[in-house]
C-alpha cells in the first residue's frame, strides 16, 4: 500500500543500476577488453553472483538479495552485453544476424521462460536456503555452458578465417 515508498525504492535501485552499470563500462570493461579476454568478462557475471550467492547462504536478508540484484544488472548491462557483442565481430556478416537472432532472441528468450516455469512450480518447497542452493546448481551449469561456447566458438571462428587472424581480445 505505501506506492510512494515502492516508488522511491524502484527509483533508487535503478538509478544505483544505471550509475554501476556506466561506472563498469567505462572502468571494468575497458580493463577487461584491453588486458583480458572477453571469455574472462563473460565469466565475471557468473562469478559475481556465485559470491553473492554464497554470501546470502550464510544470512539471507533483503538488503543482501538486494545488492546482488543491483551487482548482477551492472554486470549485465555493461560488462556482459559488452563481450557478446564482442563474440560477433570475427563472424562473417552473413551469419551474426542469423546466430543474435538464435541466441539472443530465441535461446535468450526461452531460457528465461523455462527459468520462470521452473521457479514459478518449486516456489511452494522453496525456502531462501534451498533456493540459493538451486541457484548455485544453476550458476554451475553456466560456467559449464560458458566452457562449451568459448570451445565451440574458437573452433568455428578459426574455420571461417585465415589462420593467426585471431583478435587478441579473446586469444585466452
Amino acid at each position: 500500500g505505501d506506492t510512494a515508498g515502492m516508488t522511491r525504492f524502484f527509483g533508487n535501485f535503478y538509478l544505483s543500476v544505471g550509475f554501476l552499470s556506466l561506472l563498469m563500462q567505462l572502468v571494468v570493461t575497458s580493463a577487461i577488453v584491453q588486458r583480458s579476454s572477453i571469455f574472462v568478462g563473460l565469466a565475471l557475471t557468473p562469478v559475481m553472483l556465485a559470491a553473492g550467492t554464497i554470501w546470502n547462504l550464510f544470512a539471507t536478508s533483503l538488503a543482501r538479495a538486494t545488492l546482488l540484484k543491483l551487482i548482477d544488472s551492472g554486470f549485465a548491462h555493461s560488462v556482459q552485453r559488452s563481450c557478446i557483442e564482442l563474440l560477433y565481430i570475427p563472424l562473417p556478416a552473413n551469419l551474426t544476424g542469423e546466430i543474435k537472432l538464435v541466441s539472443e532472441g530465441v535461446a535468450g528468450r526461452a531460457g528465461l521462460v523455462m527459468s520462470g516455469f521452473t521457479l514459478f512450480f518449486l516456489a511452494p518447497s522453496l525456502n531462501p536456503q534451498r533456493t540459493l542452493t538451486f541457484v548455485t546448481c544453476l550458476l554451475c551449469g553456466w560456467f559449464v555452458a560458458l566452457l562449451i561456447l568459448k570451445r565451440t566458438y574458437r573452433s568455428a571462428v578459426t574455420q571461417t578465417q585465415a589462420p593467426n587472424t585471431e583478435p587478441s581480445a579473446w586469444k585466452r
